[in-house]
């Protein structure tokens, strides 16, 4: 079972992007998307990523908690939370699909809960756990994670993707816990999501995937030592979510023109800075041979 520490919080962080839409921040700093998702009918349209068959981790439509084994992935879905006396979860006991999904689809994972007042709870998967020993899956060829959502409440969940480097020892990662306020494991880099009612596709880009800046131990994404998936709820957190269809895309899975919401900003600004510079360059070194030239005469 995943713990997280008591003062794990929910800091929003407003990278993520809806596709099916463009997204856009409200003023509690979430996304929130506009425009015309995805309707009942309509299962792709307006869906930016194209999953390959091959790279959807699971749709579910097998109707049980085993990941589909394919691209050597092996594992299943689970659910987990803290010891609060009054709090529930459905599914209660093993995680099991339910009949829902945008469009065509017949099963979707819908996960609701309520009263973990302690660390929180959450609904998670391993991409390589034959049952033995969790194992890494190198996901450095792809671009990001993309999915599927609903909710008919006003959820906000953290779409996290541990890595070896955050899971400690005995559950297949290299983390240690000193036991000091600000070295725990398990802080996984990922981004927060707010649903709204309608089925709308989003976005996870591996370029903006961070930790919780709040606690814990610090360790940037590292792809190629992904160990799963986790929607995590906070404490206090009154959840229902709907998730369909979660998979894996690279750059060229996106439509002509479509963007995935990754922050591009670093190497835009190191280009407009390389011309602005050049462009400066050449015109000082214009006006001081104007100047001297005309001094000399």
């Amino acid at each position: 079972m995943v713990k997280y520490p008591n003062q794990r919080q929910l800091g929003l962080v407003c990278s993520l992007v809806v596709i099916a839409a463009i997204g856009a921040c409200d003023s509690d700093g979430g996304n929130t998307p506009f425009g015309t998702p995805a309707g009942e009918n309509t299962k792709h349209e307006g869906a930016i990523v194209n999953i390959a068959v091959e790279n959807m981790v699971d749709d579910f439509e097998d109707g049980d908690a085993s990941v589909p084994e394919t691209e050597d992935r092996v594992g299943a879905w689970y659910s987990y939370g803290d010891d609060s006396k009054d709090a529930t979860m459905t599914p209660a006991g093993e995680f099991m699909p339910s009949e829902c999904g945008p469009g065509s689809s017949a099963y979707c994972a819908k996960f609701s809960g309520s009263g973990f007042a302690d660390w929180g709870a959450g609904l998670g998967m391993d991409f390589d756990n034959p049952g033995d020993k969790k194992k890494t899956y190198d996901l450095s060829e792809f671009k990001g994670i993309a999915f599927w959502g609903r909710s008919d409440k006003s959820t906000v969940f953290r779409f996290v993707i541990p890595t070896s480097d955050v899971l400690p020892v005995e559950d297949g990662g290299s983390c240690v816990d000193s036991g000091k306020a600000d070295q725990e494991c398990q802080n996984g880099a990922g981004q927060n999501i707010v649903l709204t009612k309608d089925w709308a596709q989003y976005t996870v880009p591996f370029s903006d995937a961070i930790p919780d800046e709040t606690w814990g131990q610090q360790f940037d994404f590292d792809a190629a030592k992904a160990m799963g998936i986790e929607l995590h709820f906070a404490a206090g957190a009154d959840f229902e979510v709907e998730i369909d269809e979660i998979g894996f895309y690279r750059a060229a899975d996106l439509e002509p023109g479509a963007s995935d919401g990754a922050d591009d900003s670093t190497d835009d600004s190191t280009d407009d800075s390389t011309d602005d510079s050049t462009d400066d360059s050449t015109d000082d070194s214009t006006d001081d041979s104007t100047d001297d030239s005309t001094g000399t005469e």
